[in-house]
């Protein structure tokens, strides 16, 4: 590339930033969903969100992550300050300072860093996550806040050790499983498993306020492997992304999943939405639950809360 292309490239990409922060101030400041819509429509899909632009992100709650905006998740970090509503509102609302949360399935650190802020220096977050590519992501992003609480645990969570592949989808990094993906697949790794009951310290279990797991069908096999902190954290929540098809590939069922939860006092609360259509983002429901009883046949968020033991006062 000659020096005069690559002023021009340089400048280009200058331009192209600068509009990306307007449209992104316009979506923040617009008061009407017709004018978030407009700078949406107009501006972020017609010009910028296929472009490999790169940004730190500003979330609404005081931390920030490294964004490229061709990235699904990222994209809508950058443009909203903020990621599935509905269950980041169920993280404000659970966690408290001192508290203990495990993020299964950190990916880039949006939860992790969420719970970090919320738990303060007396609390601690361990963030499990087996993608060499997205931790490295999580690790930058710990590091962008100097965030000294956080343990990465450089694993996939499963019922005992071992190692398996980790195959990631065309749609993006959220898609990584361990088991089979219908789309193309871009990248294929092999990664270390572990039971979480033997990497997190048992004087840590009475502690755990809050266990969020996105596995992307391995959360029966990563529940098995954390027995002994379902049974000796009394507080306890869990969120779980339930995926019954990639679960069943995997050698578990939701159902199962229920029953298993419930052997410790952990009975299903509500199903969290997740939306993330961008008419979510224009005009976010914070607060979008619904009663659950019965385990999902379709994927979803559900909300576990341990029940106070019978008799108890």
């Amino acid at each position: 590339m000659s020096t005069k292309d690559s002023v021009r490239l340089k400048a280009k990409n200058a331009l192209l930033k600068l509009m990306a922060r307007a449209a992104r101030l316009w979506l923040k400041q617009s008061v009407t969903g017709f004018g978030k819509r407009f700078a949406w429509e107009r501006l972020c899909c017609t010009y910028l969100l296929w472009r490999e632009l790169g940004f730190i992100a500003k979330t609404r709650f005081g931390f920030r992550v490294r964004a490229r905006i061709n990235e699904f998740q990222e994209g809508r970090l950058f443009f909203f300050g903020f990621w599935e509503p509905s269950v980041t509102s169920q993280f404000r609302r659970l966690l408290a300072e001192g508290d203990v949360l495990i993020d299964v399935g950190a990916n880039l650190g949006y939860f992790t860093l969420l719970g970090s802020r919320r738990v303060g220096p007396g609390g601690h977050v361990f963030a499990v996550e087996p993608g060499h590519r997205n931790r490295g992501r999580l690790e930058g992003n710990i590091a962008l806040n100097a965030f000294d609480n956080v343990s990465v645990l450089p694993c996939g969570a499963w019922n005992e050790p071992g190692e398996a592949t980790l195959q990631t989808g065309a749609s993006g990094s959220g898609t990584a499983t361990l088991g089979e993906i219908t789309e193309d697949v871009i990248r294929e790794e092999r990664v270390e498993l572990a039971a979480l009951d033997d990497l997190i310290p048992s004087e840590m279990d009475a502690r755990v306020r809050l266990i969020k797991i996105d596995a992307e069908g391995a959360e029966y096999r990563a529940v098995e492997g954390m027995k002994r902190i379902l049974a000796n954290a009394p507080r306890l929540c869990v969120i779980c992304e339930i995926n019954p098809a990639q679960c069943r590939k995997l050698g578990g069922s939701a159902e199962e999943l229920f029953r298993l939860l419930g052997e410790f006092g952990l009975v299903p609360s509500v199903r969290i939405g997740n939306d993330v259509s961008p008419a979510a983002f224009f005009n976010p429901a914070w607060d979008a639950t619904e009663p659950i009883a019965e385990a999902p046949t379709e994927s979803a968020y559900v909300l576990f809360v341990k029940e106070e033991p019978k008799g108890s006062d």
